[in-house]
């Protein structure tokens, strides 16, 4: 309980704190931001209880374990290379990053899609030539990282760098 516990209150305030707060209300009281922190809280807590019943009541002949792993592998996908993107470069902005973390899950969603028994039948010509799935969680790092980096030189970069001095490894 205690870690399940801990990881409903991480993302709701990383929902809370990043999101909601920083992109839509930027002026409101805190009480208003302690009320959404804990309607978010209800809302993964309600999310995890869902998956938990439906990996139950699902009861596939793959061992949990493997679900486990692949799941992982999706959600997880692309975090480290986000994590690089701030710890290598300056030059990476938000706007970057975004662009790169949209892009990187729209590509598990197809890779995911076209390694699927309706993806396998649709695309019978390419089916064969997808990866398994549990390659998705290296190649999403990879390609978030290239493509925010890329990116980057492409948009431009609106970072401050003087602010940035000592922030990433090659500046101490």
């Amino acid at each position: 309980m205690s870690t399940l516990d801990s990881i409903i209150n991480a993302a709701a305030a990383t929902a809370t704190t990043d999101f909601y707060q920083r992109l839509g209300m930027t002026d409101r009281d805190p009480r208003h931001y302690a009320l959404v922190g804990r309607l978010f809280s209800l809302l993964f807590g309600i999310i995890m209880v869902g998956s938990a019943l439906a990996i139950h009541y699902s009861r596939q002949v793959k061992a949990i374990e493997d679900l486990q792993t692949m799941l992982m592998s999706i959600f997880g996908g692309g975090l480290l290379g986000l994590f690089l993107l701030g710890f290598l470069t300056r030059r990476v902005d938000s706007r970057a990053a975004l662009i790169a973390t949209v892009t990187t899950v729209a590509a598990v969603a197809v890779w995911l899609s076209l390694s699927s028994t309706w993806g396998a039948t649709m695309f019978s010509a390419i089916a064969p030539y997808v990866p398994d799935k549990f390659w998705v969680g290296v190649f999403a790092n990879v390609v978030l990282f290239g493509i925010g980096y890329g990116v980057s030189y492409l948009i431009g970069s609106r970072s401050q760098y003087d602010r940035m001095k000592g922030l990433t490894v090659w500046e101490r």
